[in-house]
């Protein structure tokens, strides 16, 4: 091969590069699987203009909608508001609302969130920020965080994130699959729909989700676990001047402990990790105490809906009865119904449940945390069954432990 041939073929086999690469990129802007640009030429019905193909990499593509669009309210945390709210409540109705949560979402990253709204929305009116236990377990971030603008990055990293990478073009494919079939998994102004995962029998549901090692699963230990109080307490630093910079620019804050099943409650204490959660509401309510002091004419709320009430205390149904549940998809993650329960009881709305949520920052808390003990300790007596079989699933799967760092969703 001559010289000038040689040039020829790598010329050649560069624009042949360029042009396949071209293509893809073209691919993923016409389908638009994040729904950053609008650009979708084909919609299809329950994969709208704007409609998410998929929710992973939301760090970057979340941080980039909260500068670029408007809005008034803005819902921040985990996979758990993401499942459970809904954009179609009677308390959001006239209101500009934008569902920034995302799986696995940590307190580092809440707490940036919730400063990019503050700083970015000029027309921000409420704050609805969920406080998981596993978010303050641990000062980190996760997946795409340094190449979103919460980290920082340039704008063009996350758009080049998501235009030109293997899960962009992955994404502009699984369009086409998912149209085909039917099988949605998408977001609509940041809220997500059901996963398919969850659309089975509930009691498998909550039997693999509360058997799979996570962070509501520990191993028993004979002496009682050390509480992360620098952790807790590392994070309520990165949170609490955000949450004050709000409530000085008048913006309602809502701060919610999200529900948990009871099943929920008999691992942690079997795991013996209860003192951590406790731990937790005493930390937020001082952060609490401390906020209301501060200037501004914005409303601090401190809600914890992760009592034992008629809510968190539904029965499962049994095995293979076909029937279902009105409050949880699993032990860790509510539903809509739920989450409808959740925005009245803040908002003062009339669909609010009696019994269900309680201002943590208007009440005697160690009354609260005892009395949650003792109804915990009324339904393990009245469901020993239940309680003895996950006890036994405690003891006897080796993934779980005290560590945080095991997978939200």
């Amino acid at each position: 091969m001559t010289a000038i041939s040689a040039r020829r073929f790598l010329l050649a086999f560069s624009a042949v590069f360029a042009g396949l690469v071209a293509l893809l990129a073209a691919h993923s802007v016409v389908i638009d699987p994040y729904a950053m640009f609008g650009s979708r030429l084909w919609p299809e019905k329950g994969y709208e203009k704007f409609g998410r193909v998929r929710v992973a990499g939301d760090r970057i593509v979340k941080a980039l909608i909260l500068t670029e669009d408007r809005f008034d309210t803005v819902v921040v945390g985990s996979s758990r508001p993401l499942v459970g709210f809904a954009p179609d409540y009677r308390e959001f109705a006239g209101r500009q609302v934008y569902n920034a949560a995302f799986n696995g979402a940590t307190n580092v990253e809440n707490a940036r969130v919730a400063a990019l709204a503050v700083a970015s929305q000029s027309k921000l009116k409420t704050l609805i920020v969920g406080l998981d236990l596993f978010a303050f377990e641990k000062v980190k971030t996760e997946a795409d965080y340094e190449q979103s603008l919460l980290s920082g990055a340039n704008r063009w990293t996350g758009i080049f994130a998501r235009t030109f990478s293997k899960d962009a073009v992955d994404g502009a494919w699984r369009f086409w699959r998912n149209v085909r079939n039917n099988t949605p998994q998408l977001t609509r102004d940041g809220f997500n729909h059901t996963p398919a995962k969850w659309l089975v029998d509930r009691r498998e549901a909550f039997i693999a989700k509360v058997g799979g090692g996570n962070p509501n699963c520990g191993a028993p230990r004979r002496l009682a676990p050390v509480v992360p109080t620098d952790r807790i307490e590392a994070n309520i630093a990165l949170l609490e001047p955000v949450l004050a910079a709000a409530k000085a620019r008048g913006v309602d804050v809502f701060l919610f402990l999200p529900p948990q099943h009871v099943w929920a409650h008999v691992v942690e204490t079997e795991a013996q990790r209860a003192p951590i959660p406790d731990a937790l509401k005493r930390a937020l309510r001082a952060m609490t105490d401390r906020l209301a002091q501060k200037p501004g004419a914005g409303v601090l709320a401190l809600w914890d809906f992760d009592g034992l009430d008629a809510v968190t205390m539904e029965d499962v149904p049994p095995r293979g009865s076909k029937q279902d549940m009105r409050y949880f998809w699993e032990h860790s993650h509510f539903k809509t119904a739920t989450g409808a329960a959740m925005i009245a009881t803040m908002y003062g709305g009339a669909t609010a449940l009696d019994g269900f949520g309680v201002r943590l920052d208007r009440i005697d808390l160690e009354a609260h945390l005892t009395a949650t003990r003792e109804k915990l300790k009324t339904w393990e007596a009245a469901h020993p069954q239940d309680a003895a079989m996950l006890r036994a699933v405690v003891r006897g799967n080796a993934n779980c432990g005290p560590s945080a760092d095991a997978a939200e969703n």
